[in-house]
């Protein structure tokens, strides 16, 4: 009999899932539940799987758990049952809603699943503790919770309670994997229970097909509501066209949806028609319609290398922004663009990156010392929506901590000694529309990580010595050279602004793993500077093994030491420093050297996941993006020389994989 741990606030949501759980599996598991307060490892010790809720709805509340290494982890995922549905399918077109649930994560969540499910016929509203007045108003709408609506709402609007949601569908599925119970797929309770739930667009059904990477980039509306959204499946066929779309179009949605994008557009969506031919997606497009200009961002939406549809973020700009062009011309730009990254290492990840610069979110960037952080930052920022506005880039380890505030809130007249008359406009109002790039946060005081993080989470800022309280709509990126998650376990660094800083995460490689792109990088150099010299092939081969510490900035300035030697040809011998090498690793492919891994660890009784593999591999010399190394575990996993365990339990090798490496041990 397995043993299943329900980890979760409200003990009461728990036990309804418990009791859903038992109607599936019966007698073949065991259900146990632990509030987050009373969780600890001894508790745990015989678990054969844990169920909590996913960290973007918890991400406000301070749960440092530490799970046992290689048990499954299943995130909680809801959805509304037909019967619910049904309700909702009776109120009018155009009915407007305000929806209600336990918080505001789950309230996102829920009206995500709802747009995507088809249910455009109501104009929702989530609800929000902060927001103190709605108007015009038709009906409450709740998923079984009244009570999260004040009872002033509840006096002038009728309220609706179309029942609570229930486990998702594939919640139950991802149970079954994690505990190879794979039999419970036949029984009749299962096939019951999963029945109820739909799984396709109820308007659309006979016309679009919603796979599951379209509906995911549906479910992304609920960050980015203030942003038009347009959802193109693999069919070229528009299945989502939100409000903001149809009012940045001057079009009805309704007359829409369901046609072939390019049909509808060919100088908007003509290159997703294009894709067929030449495989590639235009990530940017601008279009000028009198005063507005809009910016579309295309995000391809792809599976295990197959192409499912095309998310469409439309961002409405004006020409003639009052005081934009001042602010502009203080030199407050963006430098660098994706263009000016050199090196075939660094593709997938300015793949990666330019699809970060669509998205409207927080950015954390990772690396060492000279890999071109503020490179990516100005990149992104300049691939953005936000193009035009300021690129605000500061550095706080040259801010004092006495400064600090006052440079990046700004400062009313008379609030210290010293201080401007008139005051001073901080660096986040520089920034309005735009970008704030903060280099090395991580010397941040902790009085300083919560003021930031206030502003990342109200949107508003308060000046040093002042009373009001200003917006700001500002992107944040945020740049360190050490781990930061290191510094959260170690109590160095606030959780909750990690998990605002990295909705979007970049790491980027040391030059000691990116292979030639060193060579790429010193014959770039000397063309753009006009240095009048060559280099050994020696020197070439000693740059490819080369460990530098300052990584880039530390190679430029050996080549611009080079051209003070007034030599044509530069020798090994000319090289400035010390040179640390690599030992050289050959050739070997990322599959073995994966496979290898894993088996070290098994002889060592590690646990290994994506993240130690991707650590080892840059150590050894080789880049593997967190992407590319679940791809190979997956084609390992098929062969049959690895298992994949669910969630955070890593990887482990098989007896074929074991008996391979040491059938092979010659060429490790």
């Amino acid at each position: 009999m397995k043993k299943i741990c329900l980890i979760m606030l409200n003990i009461r949501t728990a036990q309804d899932y418990r009791k859903n759980l038992y109607s599936i599996f019966g007698n073949s598991v065991t259900i146990d539940i632990l509030s987050f307060n009373d969780y600890s490892k001894e508790k745990v010790s015989d678990v054969d799987l844990f169920l909590l809720h996913n960290n973007y709805l918890l991400k406000e509340v301070d749960f440092p758990l530490e799970l046992p290494m290689g048990v499954p982890v299943v995130d909680i995922r809801l959805d509304f049952n037909y019967r619910s549905l049904q309700i909702l399918e009776e109120f009018p077109q155009g009915t407007r809603a305000i929806y209600a649930s336990a918080s505001e994560g789950f309230t996102n969540e829920g009206l995500s699943r709802l747009l995507q499910i088809g249910m455009d016929n109501i104009e929702w509203i989530p609800f929000s503790s902060s927001r103190s007045w709605y108007s015009d108003v038709d009906v409450l709408i709740t998923p079984g919770e009244p009570q999260i609506l004040p009872d002033e709402l509840k006096s002038r609007y009728p309220l609706v309670d179309i029942g609570a949601r229930s486990l998702a569908p594939h919640v139950i599925d991802e149970i079954i994997e994690g505990l190879n119970l794979e039999f419970v797929r036949n029984w009749s309770n299962y096939k019951d229970y999963v029945t109820q739930f739909p799984l396709r667009n109820q308007r659309d059904n006979d016309l679009i097909d919603t796979s599951l990477e379209v509906r995911q980039g549906i479910e992304a509306l609920s960050e980015i509501l203030d942003e038009g959204v347009v959802t193109v499946n693999e069919f070229g066929k528009i299945i989502s066209f939100n409000q903001k779309a149809a009012e940045a179009l001057k079009v009805v949605a309704d007359d829409v949806i369901g046609k072939t994008a390019w049909d509808f557009s060919e100088e908007i969506f003509g290159g997703l028609k294009d894709f067929k031919d030449t495989g590639a997606i235009p990530m940017h497009r601008e279009i000028s319609r009198g005063k507005e200009r809009l910016d579309f961002h295309f995000h391809p939406l792809i599976k295990e290398g197959v192409y499912r549809g095309t998310l469409i973020l439309i961002h409405v700009k004006q020409n003639d922004d009052p005081g934009f062009r001042q602010i502009m011309n203080l030199g407050h730009r963006g430098k660098y663009r994706f263009a000016d990254i050199i090196g075939d290492r660094m593709r997938p990840l300015v793949d990666q990156a330019q699809k970060m610069a669509g998205i409207d979110a927080a950015v954390l960037i990772t690396g060492e010392t000279g890999t071109g952080k503020e490179l990516f930052a100005s990149s992104i920022h300049n691939a953005s929506p936000r193009s035009r506005y300021p690129f605000v880039a500061v550095n706080c380890s040259s801010l004092p901590e006495s400064l600090m505030e006052s440079e990046l809130f700004g400062y009313e007249e008379g609030s210290f000694t010293g201080a401007r008359k008139n005051g001073r406009v901080g660096l986040f109002e520089l920034a309005n529309g735009g970008t704030l790039f903060l280099d090395e946060i991580e010397v941040m005081s902790s009085h300083m990580q919560c003021s930031i993080l206030r502003a990342l989470q109200e949107h508003e800022i308060m000046r040093l010595g002042g009373n009001r309280l200003l917006p700001v709509n500002v992107r944040v990126i945020a740049c360190s050279n050490v781990d930061l998650q290191e510094l959260v376990h170690r109590g160095e660094f606030r959780k909750d602004l990690y998990y605002r800083l990295s909705a979007l995460q970049l790491r980027l490689p040391p030059l000691r793993s990116r292979g030639d792109d060193v060579l790429q990088l010193a014959e770039h150099r000397i063309r753009a500077e006009g240095y009048h010299y060559i280099l050994s092939d020696e020197l070439k081969q000693m740059f490819t093994r080369l460990c530098c510490d300052g990584n880039v900035r530390q190679l430029y300035n050996c080549l611009d030491f080079f051209c003070c030697l007034g030599k044509p040809v530069i020798e090994a011998d000319d090289y400035p420093y010390e040179p640390e090498l690599k030992e050289p690793v050959g050739e070997t492919a990322p599959e073995d050297f994966i496979l290898r891994l894993l088996y070290r660890a098994f002889r060592e009784h590690l646990n290994l996941g994506r993240k130690g593999i991707a650590r080892e591999a840059e150590n050894k010399g080789q880049f593997l993006t967190e992407a590319q190394i679940r791809r190979i575990l997956k084609q390992l996993e098929e062969r049959g020389m690895v298992a994949v365990n669910k969630g955070r339990g890593g990887s482990r090798i098989t007896e074929k994989g074991i008996r391979y490496c040491e059938e092979h041990s010659a060429g490790s």
